[in-house]
Formats: C-alpha cells, structure tokens, sequence
C-alpha cells in the first residue's frame, strides 16, 4: 500500500469519525433541554421543601395545643 493510499484512507476514517459527530446546534439543543429540565426539578423541590416548612410548622402547632 503507498503512501498516497494510507492518507486517503485515513482520510476517509477521519471524515466518517467527523460525519458521526453532533453539531453545534444539536449540543446547544440539547443543552437547552436538559437545563429547562433542572430548572423544573429545582421548582419542583422548591416547592416540596415550602410544603414540608409548612407541614412542620402546622405539626408543631397541633402539638403545642394538646400539651398547653
């Protein structure tokens, strides 16, 4: 095999390797989706963690009226 022929073939690994590669915009989009993704998750725990406060405080109150 000469010289020529290894770079051409690898030539042609190398754009099959790059063929296969995301683009820019499919990183970006999926960056997209997984950010707007924690940014529910995060909500969502905010809003259970409000929920647990609460619960803690009306506990404590129910707990206060029956000892008092």
């Amino acid at each position: 095999m000469s010289f020529q022929d290894r770079v051409i073939k690898a030539l042609i690994a190398i754009q099959e390797k790059i063929a296969t590669l995301a683009t820019k915009e499919e990183v970006q989009e999926f960056r997209t989706e997984v950010l707007t993704t924690l940014d529910h998750h995060t909500k969502m725990l905010q809003h259970l963690d409000v929920e647990r406060l609460a619960m803690i405080t009306r506990i404590e109150r129910i707990e206060d009226a029956f000892s008092g």
